[in-house]
């Protein structure tokens, strides 16, 4: 990814799990916002397994979803992320 694109990363954790992220971010340096969560997940967003990685398009439609460990750094899923954010016009 380059500071070019219109691409957001954040992580999202529910109520209660404070101590156990900041372990997490601490322990890889995790540089992207954290937010904990106010109160219960959209249904929509309610899954068994942790981590799950949802990615979202700029329209709020879910376009894809991952349960489980992921690497998202490889150039497959950098030109995958690319394809749904709209062209820049300058």
């Amino acid at each position: 990814m380059t500071a070019g694109d219109d691409i957001a990363f954040v992580l999202a954790a529910p109520p209660g799990t404070d101590k156990e992220v900041a372990r997490v971010v601490n322990q890889y340096h995790l540089t992207v916002p954290v937010y904990i969560l106010a109160g219960e997940r959209s249904p929509v967003y309610r899954t068994v397994s942790l981590p799950v990685s949802f990615i979202i398009a700029p329209d709020g439609r879910i376009c894809f979803q991952h349960e489980g460990p992921a690497r998202w750094d490889d150039d497959t899923t950098a030109d995958f992320l690319r394809k749904l954010t709209p062209t820049r016009k300058y």
